[in-house]
C-alpha cells in the first residue's frame, strides 16, 4: 500500500477480514480526520496497532506515516526517524533534506526547527496525511522529546492527523487540555474488547462458521476476544479441528507465541529478568495470589510485579483483591516456557509447599494430582469434609476422570467420599450405593471404624429422605456401641433423635436435643419441623431466615430445603413460589435444580387458569425423583401423592383420588408417622365429599380434627372444622355448625389464617367460593362478624345476601367458553342470544361498571328506548338464569353486580377471566429484572392464549379492536422467548414458538430466521432452507419484497 511505512517485528499484522470489521472500533477510526490528535491507549495485546492498521487497508487510505518509536533514542534522533518515515509527498521529501541538515546542527533551538517544520508541511502538502506515532509510552521519562512533541501537536496543521499508540496513559497537558476542549479524541482499550454478539457475526461472515450459543461461549472463553486467537482458532475450526485440541497445540498458536516472545520478553520485560522468572514460573499457579508467589519464589515484591502487568498488559486480569489470572494462551506459553527451563515437578513442590504453609488445601491438592497419587488420595480422605464443603471441582473431577474401581478398592475410604459428593448433589441412590460398596469392603476387612463411619453417613442420608429404613440402620449400628468414641455416642443419640422428628414423635424431642447439647444448625432444624407439623408456617421462615447453610450436605432434613416452597404452596403465593424457584435457577441452588420442575408444577396448579396436562407432566416427575433420588417412604414422596390427591380432587378422578389417598395412608402407617397418617386420613375423606359419601366423609374428619388437635397443629385443624362446617351447613345441622365454624373462625382470626379463604391454596381448596356460604351463614349466627366482614372486604365482593359456592371461570383467547366451577355452560342453556352478547360487553370492561344506557346502544343501537328498557331487563336476567340457574327467587344476582344505573362484571373474586390473567402474567414478568423469571410468565401467557380474542366474532368494532391488541402483546412475547430458548440452546422449543408466531402472521421475519438458524444447529439444513423458501414466497407474494439482509445473509452461510 503507497505511502505506508510500517515494518512490524512480529507477524500480528498480516491478518486482516475481508467481510467483518469492528463496528465500534471502525467508528472512531473514523473520526481520526474530524481531530488534530486522536489517542489510542491500550495495553499490550488489545490490538490497537493491528485494528488501525486494518482500518486504513479497508478504507483505502495511503496517505500514511508511521514511526516505530525507539526507546534508545534522544532529541535529534528522534525528530530524525521521524522525518525519515514522512513518505507521503515528493515535494516533502525534497524539503526534507535541508530539514535534516538543519538537524545535524548541535545548537539548533527545536522551537525554530518545529516552526520550520510546520511550515514544510504547510507548504508542500495539499492533502490530509495520518501520522501515527507508536510506542509512545517508551517517552514518558524523556521530558525533552515530550515538550518537543507538545510544541508539534500545538503547531501542526489541520491537514495532519497525528495518531499517538501507547499502552499507558498519557497525562501530558496539552493533551488533557485537547481533550477537555474536543480537540483530542481518546481510544481505550475498552473499544478494541470484543463482545460475543460481535464475535457471532465475524464468525459467521468471515470463516462461515455459526456455533451454537454454549460452543460460542466456549469459544470466546478460549480466546477472551482477541482477534489473532479468533483468527487462528476460527482456522483450525473450520478444518473440523477439535476446539480443546487446538488449544494444546503449540504449532497452530507459534504465530502469537512469537509475538509474546518479542512483546513480553523482547520489549515489555527485556530490562527485568526478575519479571521474566516471575512470569513463567508463575504459570503453574491456577490463579496468582500474591502471598502464594512471594512464598514460592522466595521474594517480596510481588505485588508490585502484578500491578505492573495488569496496569500494562491486557493477558493479566485482577480477578479480586489480592489475586490475579493469565490469559488463557497466555498461560500455555508461560508453561511451556516452564518447561523448556525449569524442572517442571520441582516448581509444583515448591507451589505446594508454598499452600501448605498458609493451610490452602485447595492449592495443595491442585499441585499434588500430578506426582504423587497415594499420597493425594490420603489427603483426599483426610480433608474430604473440606473439599465438599467448598464445592472442590478437583473433587468432582478426580471422580470423574480419575479414580478407577481399582483404586477404590484399594482405598474403601474413597467410596464414602464419592458417596458424600453424590449426596451433596443430591444424587440420593448413587450415594446409597457408595455407602454400601465402602460397608461392603469394611465388613470383609473386618475395619470396625470404617462400618462405624459408612453406616453412620447411610443413616444420615436416609434421614435426610426422612426415610423408615433408617431406623434398620440404627439398629446395625448400634451393634457396634461399645466401639464408640465420644463423637459416635454423641452422632447416635442425635440420630435418635431425628428420627423421632420424622416420625412425628415430638414428645420432649426439643428438650433432649437441648440436653445433648446439639449443634445450633441442627436446633434450628428441629425446631421448623415441630413448626412444620404443627402448623406453624411464620416460625417455619423465622428459622429459615436464622440459617446461613447453602451446602445440602450440611442439613438433616430434605424437608428444611424445601420449606420455603411448601409455605407457599400452603398458602397459595403462587408468584412468590415462582420466583423462589426461578431465583435459584438463576443462583445455582442444587435443590432447585433437581427439584424446581417439579415445585413449578405446583405452582401452575394454583393458576386460576391451567392450559397444558400438568398432570402428565408430574407423573413423570414423580416417577423420575422416587427412582433416582429418594429411599424408603419419604417425605417427598408423601408430598407428591398428596399433590397428585389434589389435581385428581379438583380437576380430574375423584375414585384415583380415594386410591391415592390409601395408599399414602398405608405408607404413612408403615412408618408409624403420626403426622401423615392424619394427612392422609384427610385427603381420604374429602375424596369420600366429593365422591358424594358426605356421612362416611363426616366420620372421618371428626376423627382427624382430633389427631390434629393431639399434634397441635392449628393450621391442618382448620381443614376438618371448615369441610364439617360446609356439611353442617349442607345438612342444615345448625348447632354443629355453629359449633364448629365458632372454632374455626376463631382460631384464623388469631393466626392470621385469612388467605385459607381469599385465594386458591393447598392447605384448604382450590376454590375459595367453595365456602363463601359458611362466611354468610357464621356471619348471620353472629360468629366472629368483625373478622369475617374484613374477609369480604379483602375480597371486594359487594354486598353480597347469598353465594352459590363456585367460581365463574371465561375463556375468551380462542372459542368462547364459560365454566360454573369446573362444569361448562352447554351451548343450549343460553336461550337467548343477546345475553352471551351482553356477557362480552362485560368481558370488553372486566372489572366496570357500565351504564345501561351505554349498553342498549351496543346491543339495540336502533330500537326505541321503552322497547330497549325491556329487552335489556329480559336480557340481563337470562344472563342471570345462565350464571346462577339455582339462584332463588329475591336473592340478588351474585356475579353481575348493579349500582343504580351500572352494571357489570366487578366481583373478579368470584369470576375469573382469561385474558386478564394474559395480562397479568405479562406485568408480572416486565416487573421482574431476571430474564428467567420473565420469561417464565411469557410462557404461561403464551400457553394460555389459545388463538384470538373472541374469534367467532369477525364484526364487532370494538372486540377486533382489542382483539388486535391483544395479538400484539402475544407476538411480542412470543418473539422474547423464541429469541431466549435459542440462547439457550433449546431449538425445538424455539422452533415451536417460532410456529406460533408464524400461525399468526406469516410475514414475521425474525420467525423465519430463528427456525433457520435452529434447524441449522440442529444438522437439518434442508429444512432451514425449505424454512428461507417459505419466508421468500411469502414475503414476495404479500409484499413483494426480499427477506431481509440477515436471513438472506444467514441463507448464503447455510448453501
Amino acid at each position: 500500500m503507497n505511502g505506508l511505512s510500517i515494518d512490524f517485528k512480529s507477524e500480528l499484522s498480516k491478518f486482516t477480514f475481508s467481510e467483518w470489521h469492528n463496528s465500534d472500533i471502525y467508528n472512531k477510526f473514523n473520526e481520526i480526520e474530524e481531530y488534530p490528535l486522536t489517542v489510542i491507549q491500550a495495553k499490550v495485546g488489545s490490538g490497537k496497532r493491528s485494528s488501525l492498521l486494518h482500518y486504513f487497508q479497508k478504507e483505502g487510505i495511503e496517505r500514511v506515516s508511521w514511526y516505530l518509536i525507539d526507546n534508545k533514542t534522544n532529541l535529534h534522533s528522534f525528530w530524525i526517524d521521524f522525518i525519515n518515515a514522512i513518505k507521503v509527498d515528493n515535494n516533502f521529501i525534497k524539503r526534507k533534506k535541508k530539514l535534516l541538515a538543519e538537524l545535524s546542527k548541535n545548537n539548533l533551538d527545536i522551537k525554530v526547527f518545529i516552526q520550520k517544520l510546520s511550515n514544510a508541511f504547510v507548504d508542500c502538502l495539499a492533502d490530509d496525511i495520518f501520522v501515527v506515532f507508536d510506542y509512545l509510552d517508551l517517552l514518558n521519562n524523556n521530558k525533552v522529546i515530550i515538550e518537543s512533541l507538545n510544541l508539534f501537536v500545538e503547531w501542526i496543521p489541520d491537514n495532519i492527523h497525528l495518531v499517538f499508540i501507547t499502552r499507558k496513559v498519557i497525562n501530558w497537558p496539552k493533551v488533557s487540555i485537547g481533550i477537555i476542549k474536543d480537540k483530542v479524541q481518546v481510544i481505550e482499550e475498552d473499544n478494541f474488547a470484543l463482545d460475543q454478539k460481535q464475535l457471532d457475526k465475524l464468525l459467521i461472515r468471515e470463516y462461515n462458521l455459526s456455533l451454537s450459543p454454549s460452543d460460542l461461549k466456549e469459544f470466546y472463553l478460549k480466546t477472551e476476544g482477541w482477534l489473532l486467537a479468533v483468527d487462528l482458532l476460527a482456522k483450525n475450526l473450520k478444518a473440523k479441528k477439535n476446539l480443546d485440541l487446538i488449544i494444546e497445540d503449540r504449532d497452530v498458536f507459534k504465530i502469537i507465541f512469537d509475538y509474546f516472545e518479542e512483546e513480553l520478553f523482547g520489549e515489555f520485560a527485556a530490562d527485568n529478568p526478575l519479571l521474566v522468572e516471575f512470569l513463567i514460573k508463575t504459570s503453574i499457579l491456577n490463579e496468582l495470589d500474591l502471598k502464594i508467589c512471594n512464598l514460592m519464589l522466595g521474594i517480596s515484591n510481588s505485588q508490585e510485579l502484578l500491578e505492573r502487568l495488569n496496569s500494562e498488559c491486557s493477558f493479566v486480569k485482577e480477578i479480586s483483591e489480592g489475586r490475579y489470572k493469565y490469559n488463557n494462551i497466555l498461560r500455555n506459553f508461560l508453561k511451556l516456557k516452564a518447561k523448556d527451563l525449569y524442572d517442571y515437578e520441582a516448581l509444583e513442590k515448591e507451589a505446594r509447599n508454598a499452600y501448605a504453609e498458609l493451610d490452602d488445601i485447595q492449592g495443595i491438592f491442585y499441585h499434588t494430582s500430578n506426582f504423587n497419587k497415594q499420597e493425594f488420595f490420603d489427603l483426599i480422605v483426610e480433608n474430604s469434609d473440606y473439599l465438599i464443603e467448598k464445592e472442590s471441582e478437583l473433587l468432582r473431577n478426580l471422580f470423574k476422570n480419575k479414580v478407577s474401581k481399582d483404586i477404590l478398592l484399594k482405598n474403601p475410604y474413597l467410596f464414602l467420599v464419592k458417596g458424600c459428593l453424590n449426596f451433596n448433589n443430591l444424587k440420593i441412590k448413587k450415594a446409597m450405593c457408595n455407602y454400601q460398596y465402602g460397608l461392603d469392603i469394611f465388613r470383609e476387612e473386618q475395619d470396625i471404624e470404617g462400618i462405624i463411619k459408612a453406616l453412620q453417613k447411610m443413616i444420615k442420608l436416609l434421614i435426610f429422605t426422612n426415610s423408615n429404613k433408617s431406623i434398620a440402620y440404627m439398629k446395625d449400628l448400634n451393634k457396634y456401641k461399645t466401639f464408640f468414641s465420644q463423637a459416635d455416642r454423641q452422632q447416635y443419640k442425635k440420630f435418635n433423635i431425628l428420627i423421632k422428628v420424622i416420625t412425628s414423635d415430638l414428645i420432649e424431642v426439643e428438650e433432649e436435643a437441648l440436653d445433648i447439647d446439639v449443634e445450633s444448625n441442627v436446633l434450628q432444624e428441629i425446631k421448623a419441623h415441630i413448626s412444620f407439623i404443627r402448623g406453624d408456617l411464620n416460625k417455619i421462615e423465622l428459622y429459615l431466615d436464622q440459617d446461613n447453610r447453602r451446602k445440602i450436605i450440611d442439613y438433616h432434613f430434605y424437608n428444611t430445603i424445601v420449606f420455603s416452597a411448601l409455605i407457599n404452596i400452603l398458602k397459595g403465593n403462587m408468584y412468590k413460589l415462582q420466583n423462589y424457584i426461578l431465583n435459584g435457577f438463576i443462583k445455582g441452588n442444587i435443590f432447585v435444580d433437581k427439584f424446581g420442575d417439579f415445585y413449578l408444577i405446583q405452582s401452575f396448579l394454583l393458576a386460576p387458569f391451567i392450559k397444558i396436562d400438568l398432570k402428565k407432566m408430574y407423573m413423570e416427575l414423580l416417577k423420575e425423583n422416587n427412582e433416582n433420588l429418594f429411599v424408603g417412604n419419604s417425605f417427598h414422596r408423601f408430598h407428591s401423592l398428596m399433590y397428585l390427591i389434589v389435581w385428581e380432587l379438583f380437576n380430574g378422578d375423584i375414585k384415583l383420588a380415594i386410591s391415592s389417598s390409601k395408599e399414602g395412608l398405608e405408607h404413612a402407617r408403615k412408618r408409624n408417622d403420626l403426622f401423615f397418617i392424619s394427612i392422609f386420613k384427610y385427603y381420604t375423606a374429602i375424596s369420600y365429599y366429593f365422591n358424594g359419601n358426605i356421612d362416611k366423609a363426616e366420620r372421618l374428619l371428626i376423627d382427624i380434627r382430633d389427631e390434629f388437635s393431639e399434634l397441635n397443629n392449628n393450621l391442618f385443624l382448620c381443614r376438618p372444622l371448615a369441610w364439617l362446617s360446609l356439611i353442617n351447613y349442607k345438612k342444615g345441622n345448625n348447632d354443629l355448625f355453629k359449633d364448629t365454624a365458632r372454632e374455626l373462625f376463631k382460631i384464623c382470626r388469631r393466626k392470621k389464617f385469612d388467605f385459607l379463604f381469599l385465594q386458591k391454596n393447598f392447605t384448604l381448596t382450590a376454590d375459595p367460593n367453595l365456602f363463601l356460604p359458611i362466611l354468610l351463614k357464621a356471619k348471620a349466627a353472629g360468629i366472629e362478624v368483625e373478622y369475617i366482614n374484613k374477609l369480604f372486604s379483602k375480597m371486594n365482593i359487594g354486598e353480597i345476601d347469598h353465594a352459590p359456592g363456585y367460581v365463574i371461570k371465561i375463556e375468551a383467547l380462542g372459542e368462547f367458553k364459560v365454566y360454573r366451577g369446573n362444569e361448562e355452560i352447554k351451548e343450549q342453556e343460553w336461550k337467548r342470544k343477546k345475553a352471551k352478547e351482553l356477557l362480552k360487553i362485560f368481558l370488553l370492561n372486566y372489572g366496570k361498571l357500565l351504564s345501561r344506557e351505554l349498553i342498549c346502544t351496543e346491543l339495540w343501537p336502533d330500537k326505541d328506548e321503552d322497547k330497549v328498557k325491556l329487552n335489556f331487563s329480559v336480557t340481563l336476567s337470562s344472563l342471570n338464569k345462565v350464571l346462577e340457574p339455582n339462584r332463588k327467587r329475591g336473592e340478588l344476582p351474585f356475579f353481575i353486580r348493579k349500582d343504580g344505573n351500572l352494571y357489570g362484571i366487578s366481583n373478579t373474586f368470584s369470576t375469573l377471566y382469561d385474558v386478564s390473567f394474559f395480562e397479568e402474567l405479562i406485568d408480572k414478568a416486565k416487573e421482574s429484572k431476571a430474564e428467567a423469571i420473565r420469561i417464565n410468565y411469557y410462557k404461561q401467557a403464551i400457553n394460555l392464549y389459545q388463538d384470538d380474542f373472541l374469534n367467532e366474532d369477525q364484526d364487532n368494532l370494538k372486540i377486533i379492536k382489542e382483539r388486535k391488541r391483544l395479538k400484539r402483546l402475544y407476538l411480542e412475547i412470543c418473539h422474547q422467548v423464541m429469541e431466549y430458548e435459542y440462547k439457550k440452546e433449546n431449538y425445538g422449543i424455539s422452533i415451536t414458538i417460532a410456529n406460533k408466531i408464524l400461525a399468526l402472521n406469516s410475514l414475521y421475519e425474525s420467525a423465519y430466521l430463528y427456525k433457520m438458524k435452529s434447524y441449522k444447529q440442529l444438522g437439518l439444513i434442508s429444512l432451514a432452507i425449505e424454512v428461507y423458501e417459505e419466508c421468500k414466497d411469502n414475503l414476495l407474494n404479500s409484499l413483494s419484497i426480499k427477506p431481509n439482509s440477515e436471513i438472506e445473509e444467514y441463507y448464503k452461510l447455510m448453501k
